[in-house]
């Protein structure tokens, strides 16, 4: 039976996902991933504000990395968010997917993004 659960922690600087195996009893680091300067704060605010990352990925087409949280900042919160700090904003509708809200950095191939229904932060 699969029993893997991936824990992702932040410390500032990278994203490190560890692999915990309860039948082993066992974890231990596998990946790490260093979000853009532009990114690395939002990253912050938002798990400083209980977000929790829910995973990192490299396998995305144009994106070098995305990030996803397991909630983030409503829409209008987010679009003022990434005027002044020159990202793009997105909004993915596209039930293939996760539909979802995020930051993109142009810049640096890089995003943020957290499920639509879980834009509940009214503040940044």
């Amino acid at each position: 039976m699969f029993t893997h659960k991936d824990q992702y922690s932040f410390d500032g600087v990278a994203i490190t996902m560890a692999t915990f195996d309860p039948d082993r009893k066992a974890s231990a680091a596998q990946q790490k991933w260093v979000p853009c300067g532009h990114l690395t704060p939002l990253l912050a605010s938002a798990l400083a504000r209980g977000a929790q990352i829910q995973s990192a990925d490299t396998g995305w087409t144009q994106a070098k990395l995305v990030v996803t949280l397991n909630k983030g900042p409503n829409p209008s919160i987010a679009q003022a968010v990434a005027k002044d700090r020159g990202l793009s904003f997105h909004q993915n509708d596209d039930s293939h997917y996760l539909v979802a809200y995020g930051w993109y950095c142009d810049a640096c191939s890089q995003g943020l993004d957290w499920p639509q229904q879980q834009a509940t932060m009214d503040a940044f």
